[in-house]
């Protein structure tokens, strides 16, 4: 199979059976937009003006001297891009050969194809194209736009970091996703082990507080008893220092009164003595100044010597008192 773009003169000549075979080929799948524009096409658009790139251009694929299928574009594919090919040759690249012929023409090249046109999207990607924008097509099914060429590279590095960004994106929208599992998963294990020991924690603070409760309550006790003792212990001091006071006080309490009796006595004594003194010296006083008209016997006795005195009692220690009555 052998590609050619075809001259003025030549799409002159050929011009009816080639919208023949484009219709034919077609099968319906070809633009309306795009088989008017082909019907209109003119042969000065085909001539290149001035050494620069033609208006439109037409390639025709070749198989033993017949055409086997036909590409049309206008305007680098901008306006209109058809792609036909003869049933025998579907499916051996003769698509992708015909859209590199018109690549040559511009350097770059744009195509449409319907969403559901597998075997065209197909051709466009074998032809080195590559999908840079999703729109609406002319019957307003969703439409795949191909391009090639510096355009196409530009295309597909934007594309690429369209792409990178949207899957960098992606996998942290899937990240977050996953950890935000994990928590609420990790959130649910948390209230099922809270559910499952709460009634072990609220067993196990009830026994506590069984446990503790009478200890506390001695604790209680404890306390108030050590208040009690607190408040006591002074009113204890001065009890024990009231009780050292008293068994003092009853200790010395005989020796006082042993001492106040003899201080008695001796005032007693004393007094007798004094009284004593009193009588004697009345008695002397008296006896000094009324002296006795009687004689004693002792004075009407005759003094007799001191031997015969020794002599008439028998020893010279003994003294008798002779008492003449009265």
């Amino acid at each position: 199979m052998k590609a050619m773009l075809l001259t003025p003169k030549q799409w002159t000549r050929s011009r009816e059976p080639l919208l023949r075979l484009m219709a034919a080929w077609g099968g319906g799948r070809l633009s309306a937009a795009g088989l008017a524009a082909l019907k209109e096409l003119r042969a000065e658009e085909l001539e290149t003006a001035g050494g620069g790139a033609p208006a439109a251009a037409l390639a025709v694929l070749l198989e033993q001297g017949r055409p086997a299928g036909i590409a049309f574009a206008r305007k680098a594919g901008r306006e209109a891009c058809l792609v036909a090919v003869s049933p025998p040759c579907r499916g051996r690249g003769a698509g992708s050969r015909l859209l590199r012929e018109l690549q040559r023409t511009w350097g770059a090249l744009d195509c449409r194809v319907a969403a559901d046109n597998a075997a065209s999207m197909k051709m466009c990607f074998r032809a080195g194209m590559a999908a840079v924008a999703l729109e609406d097509g002319p019957t307003g099914k969703p439409t795949l736009v191909f391009r090639s060429g510096a355009g196409a590279l530009a295309a597909q590095g934007a594309q690429d970091g369209a792409a990178r960004a949207e899957a960098l994106r992606e996998a942290a929208r899937i990240e977050t996703a996953q950890v935000n599992a994990a928590r609420s998963q990790a959130g649910r294990s948390e209230v099922e082990r809270f559910e499952v020991e709460r009634p072990q924690a609220e067993r196990f603070e009830t026994a506590w507080f069984e446990a503790a409760q009478p200890q506390a309550e001695r604790s209680q006790v404890g306390r108030s008893e050590a208040e009690r003792f607190e408040a006591a212990w002074p009113q204890a001091e001065r009890s024990q220092v009231g009780r050292s006071e008293a068994e003092r006080s009853e200790a010395a309490w005989p020796q006082a009164e042993r001492s106040q009796v003899g201080r008695s006595q001796v005032g007693r004594s004393q007094v007798g003595r004094s009284e004593a003194g009193a009588t004697k010296a009345a008695r002397t006083a008296g006896a000094a100044r009324t002296p006795s008209s009687r004689p004693s016997g002792r004075e009407l006795l005759p003094k007799k010597p001191a031997a015969a005195r020794r002599d008439d009692h028998g020893s010279a220690g003994a003294r008798h008192l002779n008492v003449i009555p009265q």
